[in-house]
């Protein structure tokens, strides 16, 4: 959101820091939904990792093999859809009264409750989709 708010914009490299760094948790959702939904192999979920977010042969191995036994392998990016979807579908309901501020003012004044339960808060008619 920072970025693009506008924060260090004439710094590119910023900017390819911040997606580097999003590249293995992109990855990690993607394996953890291959690795126990649609029969992804760990071998096949090592060549995501290297291929897709360019690591070595052994981290991408480690990182496979995590999928396979951490249940918490993919949220950082679940959240980060959820969250980017529930800001799309309020900014959506509010039209031209849309404010980033109220918006993480609003969010934030929940405490950390799940957020399909905020969005029931948030939105006037949730659809019910979640990403």
């Amino acid at each position: 959101m920072m970025v693009e708010e506008g924060y260090r914009e004439s710094e590119s490299h910023f900017h390819l820091a911040q997606l580097a760094e999003a590249l293995p948790r992109d990855v990690r959702f993607i394996c953890a939904i291959g690795l126990h939904t649609q029969g992804m192999s760990v071998d096949e979920a090592t060549r995501r990792f290297m291929n897709d977010a360019y690591m070595e042969q052994l981290p991408a191995r480690k990182e496979a093999e995590r999928g396979t036994f951490d249940p918490g392998y993919l949220a950082y990016t679940l959240g980060k859809l959820m969250l980017l979807k529930l800001r799309r579908d309020y900014k959506n309901e509010q039209y031209n009264a849309f404010s980033l501020k109220r918006f993480h003012d609003t969010f934030l004044s929940f405490g950390a409750p799940p957020i399909p339960l905020v969005r029931k808060m948030m939105l006037r008619n949730d659809d019910g989709q979640i990403i």
